[in-house]
């Protein structure tokens, strides 16, 4: 068994030494890697790094470079280390899918071939010298397609054409039998809305009519033409009248009968009425009149019908409750109100006595009323002792409306003792330690999401911008609190590259701020750099003033060289002449050389 573990371990060393020989890759500082391959980058530059703390800073695209930094992992103190990624290249539709390529800029016709142009399908770039030619569409014939000759109106047919063509270019369909003339279906009216001429009365027709607004062709309703129209919504038909034994009949000392059950049985015998007053003459009396709902009384005579019932609906009660009556609830009991009739005061007689009497009474309505329940005041110290070494508080209070009142003993809360970053009253941050301010700390202290510089003891209100820290380290600080920006800040008269609060000395290189161009290392701005300069990130030359590219046109010089330089950046595609300085010169890739002939 021991063999056994003996040969594994072997076995496994040797495969681990073997992956260290081929993840061992070293990479010049600054140097160039394909995409996929930083993950075997053991050095860079000769300083071994850990892959975990590589960052990409920037990714590549189909033209460009991008950048990633490790941090070195020997020695005691640690350094950034870059390397570059190689563009990517373009991913041309066409390498893609050879047989169905590019975007269409020319759709095709039965007519005239289209083209579609071969793309990026990362970047989207387009390659103009590479075009991919789409075959014409064939002919396409529509069965339902023909050539109006008469078109139809509302009172006559019209006519069509039945020669079939290409929907895409009008060519006639070929070795197609002679056209044949084809009948095209009437379109219906477009009618007004109804003009009613004439109300229905009991004894006459109505009238009304109608206009097509298309052909002005008119529809009319009348004694004539006696019949309701789909969409009308006016009666054109005479109206009957009322022939019932009910009608000019007093229904005085007949028994009570619902309203609305009287109304369902006028309906089911056809009648047609209309409810003109409702009544209530006394408690126990309601009066119901209804008229013709068609000449108002001017050709039918009214009729009244008289409804009795006993009076538990037809009572009309008070809108205020009877003080005399009613019972006023209290914190512990409940009481109730007692509403009584508008009209039967002189005839009824109210029950009184308990509250079960007075709701059997249907002469007075009475509502119940919950108990209200004390309105207690506020807990007040009333004396204090103490026990056990603990100090107790007896607090009392009162109902404000009844006079009742209780106490409760609570434990007294011990006073709170003040430690660590707190907001004093005058709105300044200082930093206790058991109640008493700390005059001899200073750090940097987190607070709930935030960072703060102490100082003695005291967050500092005038610390302000660019800050060095006891921590040694360059915080952007916004009255002692630091603030999570990215920005360009000044300290002393230089310019810095904020990151996250932070000052980030890994900025190297040319960047953009601000609509400009500008010039960093280790995260300051090199305003002692003046004229031709080196971007090692894109192997370009740019023309600078104060560390800021100069967006000019014009010649400078460089080591007793002179350069043509192109909105702030030395053109290297630039051949031929160029006048300077009253002198005609010669020039190759961007630099003078001697004077033309």
């Amino acid at each position: 068994m021991k063999k056994k573990l003996l040969v594994f371990a072997m076995v496994l060393a040797l495969v681990l030494v073997c992956a260290s020989v081929a993840l061992a890759k070293d990479v010049a500082e600054g140097g160039f890697v394909d995409w996929g391959e930083e993950d075997q980058i053991a050095k860079v530059g000769g300083h071994a790094v850990d892959l975990a703390t590589m960052v990409p800073d920037y990714l590549p695209t189909c033209t460009d470079y991008g950048r990633l930094h490790f941090v070195c992992n020997e020695g005691d103190t640690t350094h950034n280390h870059y390397v570059y990624w190689n563009p990517l290249g373009h991913d041309w539709s066409s390498e893609s899918n050879p047989d169905e390529w590019g975007r269409v800029t020319k759709p095709a016709t039965c007519t005239e071939e289209g083209e579609a142009i071969d793309v990026c399908l990362r970047c989207g770039a387009e390659d103009p010298n590479h075009i991919r030619i789409i075959d014409k569409k064939p002919h396409e014939y529509d069965d339902d397609h023909y050539v109006v000759v008469k078109e139809p109106s509302c009172g006559e047919h019209g006519e069509g054409l039945g020669q079939h063509t290409c929907i895409y270019c009008g060519q006639p369909k070929p070795n197609e039998p002679e056209a044949e003339m084809v009948v095209l279906d009437k379109i219906p009216h477009n009618w007004s809305d109804w003009r009613v001429d004439r109300d229905s009365t009991c004894l006459t027709f109505g009238k009304a009519a109608r206009t097509c607004i298309r052909c002005g062709a008119t529809q009319f309703l009348d004694e004539a033409n006696p019949v309701k129209d789909q969409g009308v919504e006016i009666t054109i038909d005479k109206v009957l009248p009322l022939k019932n034994p009910l009608w000019n009949t007093n229904l005085n000392g007949n028994p009570y009968e619902e309203q609305n059950l009287l109304e369902k049985d006028l309906k089911a015998q056809g009648f047609e009425y209309e409810l003109k007053n409702n009544w209530l003459a006394d408690c126990y009396t309601r009066e119901l009149t209804y008229t013709c709902p068609y000449c108002h009384g001017t050709e039918h005579d009214d009729f009244k019908v008289t409804l009795v019932k006993p009076a538990t609906i037809a009572h009309i009660f008070n809108d205020e409750p009877d003080e005399v009556e009613s019972v006023a609830p209290t914190c512990t009991a409940g009481g109730y109100d007692v509403y009584l009739c508008k009209y039967d005061g002189d005839v009824h007689e109210h029950v009184k006595g308990t509250l079960a009497e007075r709701q059997a009474d249907d002469a007075q309505k009475v509502v119940v009323l919950p108990k209200l329940g004390h309105d207690w005041g506020e807990w007040l110290p009333a004396e204090q002792f103490t026990k056990d070494g603990e100090t107790y508080i007896v607090y009392f209070r009162a109902c404000d409306r009844c006079g009742a009142h209780e106490q409760k003993t609570e434990k007294a809360e011990k006073p709170e003792v003040k430690n660590g970053l707190v907001l004093d009253d005058d709105g300044t941050w200082r930093y206790y330690k058991d109640g008493v301010v700390d005059e001899t700390f200073t750090a940097i202290v987190p607070y709930q999401g935030g960072e703060f510089w102490v100082v003695n003891g005291v967050v500092p209100k005038n610390a302000n911008g660019l800050t060095i820290c006891p921590d040694g380290k360059a915080y952007f600080l916004a009255q002692g609190q630091i603030q999570k920006v990215s920005q360009v800040a000044e300290y002393k008269g230089n310019w810095f590259m904020i990151k996250d609060g932070l000052l980030d000395e890994s900025a190297n290189g040319l960047y953009d701020y601000d609509g400009g161009k500008f010039v960093f290392a280790a995260g300051k701005l090199r305003k002692d750099v003046n004229g031709l300069w080196l971007n090692p990130l894109d192997n370009k030359w740019y023309f600078l003033a104060n560390g800021q590219v100069q967006d000019v046109d014009q010649v400078a010089s460089y080591n007793g060289e002179f350069f043509v330089i192109k909105n702030g950046v030395l053109d290297t595609d630039y051949n031929g002449t160029i006048e300077y300085d009253g002198k005609t010169f010669i020039v190759v890739n961007g630099q003078l050389y001697g004077e033309a002939a």
